[in-house]
């Protein structure tokens, strides 16, 4: 598999790519296979239960924003080379995540009075939060909105905090979509266009952001 993914998904044809040594008896999710492009970038966590593909702000770039179309362009080609090799030809399950960061000097002041209680956040130094919304899509109505929101070093080297905010579209855990290779395509495309970093902001946080 991993021969068949470098000649024919030129993004990792010289990156590092690597075959992890795990007992037979290892849990089904644990990656067997971690493919990264050159400029660890892009990045594919293969996993007998899970196709994890992620493309990472490695330069950490104030605006990062991927063109859907190659989010589903290497979809696709990882998957049509995948599925294939494994026992279950359809995907059982879909999520579509993003990450934002927010700088800031005081991230327990951005979330007084908006997100939280200001008398729960007396002394409080760091915090980690989840909410999960329902969500219908043309492609499937049972869907779920998962918001996460924490606060953080920005480097474990670094002292300046972050907030971190990750909104997780996915398909409900309980139902089986057995979707192939274009409902696939679709769910992201549309999925996307639910997600939207200024209307989060405004949502959780004491400020407007663009």
């Amino acid at each position: 598999m991993l021969e068949e993914i470098k000649q024919n998904v030129k993004v990792f044809n010289d990156g590092i790519n690597t075959i992890i040594p795990v007992p037979n008896d290892a849990p089904r999710d644990i990656p067997r296979i971690l493919l990264r492009s050159k400029d660890s970038s892009i990045g594919c966590n293969i996993s007998f239960n899970k196709i994890n593909i992620f493309w990472l702000n490695t330069k950490e770039k104030t605006i990062f924003k991927i063109p859907i179309i190659d989010i589903q362009n290497l979809t696709e080609k990882l998957s049509s080379i995948i599925l294939p090799l494994t026992p279950i030809k359809k995907v059982k399950r879909v999520g579509y995540i993003n990450e934002f960061f927010y700088e800031s000097e005081n991230p327990v002041r951005l979330i007084e009075g908006k997100t939280i209680y200001k008398r729960v956040t007396k002394k409080l130094k760091d915090f980690a939060f989840r909410f999960t919304y329902k969500l219908e899509l043309k492609i499937h109505l049972n869907c779920n909105k998962v918001i996460t929101i924490n606060s953080r070093g920005k480097k474990q080297t670094e002292e300046k905090k972050v907030i971190m905010l990750m909104d997780d579209i996915n398909t409900s855990q309980r139902d089986d979509v057995n979707w192939g290779i274009q409902e696939i395509k679709n769910f992201i495309k549309e999925a996307d266009k639910k997600i939207d970093k200024s209307v989060l902001m405004k949502s959780f946080f004491n400020l407007d952001e663009s």
